[in-house]
């Protein structure tokens, strides 16, 4: 996995669950998932990324430690064998997306968007 946005990691949790197929509705909220907290900038603005296990792939690793910083595009950690990542911005953050819904997206060469 690579990070979405230059940042400073603030948080890092990891939580035990279980495996079903990541393409589920259920997947974000059942499965064993790691999520990280990157600042950016002058501490104002928040991305909150998770990795989310899946049936096959069944081991997250996340290499990244708290207070360290990663510049757009730097490899911090990965899902064996895939399942997915989430990204979370918050709306006041000016963040306009540039992906439609569905699309496929490729670590570290999609843009998902920019902050104005």
């Amino acid at each position: 996995n690579r990070a979405p946005c230059d940042g400073r990691v603030e948080t890092l949790v990891h939580r035990p669950g279980r495996h079903l197929n990541a393409s589920t509705a259920h997947a974000s909220s059942r499965n064993e998932a790691s999520a990280m907290t990157l600042t950016r900038g002058d501490g104002d603005a928040r991305v909150l990324v998770r990795q989310v296990a899946g049936a096959v792939a069944r081991r997250i690793v996340c290499a990244a430690v708290v207070g360290q910083s990663l510049r757009r595009g730097d490899r911090y950690g990965m899902i064996k064998f895939g399942s997915r990542a989430e990204v979370y911005v918050p709306v006041e953050s000016g963040f306009k997306v540039e992906v439609r819904l569905g699309q496929t997206v490729r670590a570290g060469e999609t843009i998902l968007g920019r902050f104005r």
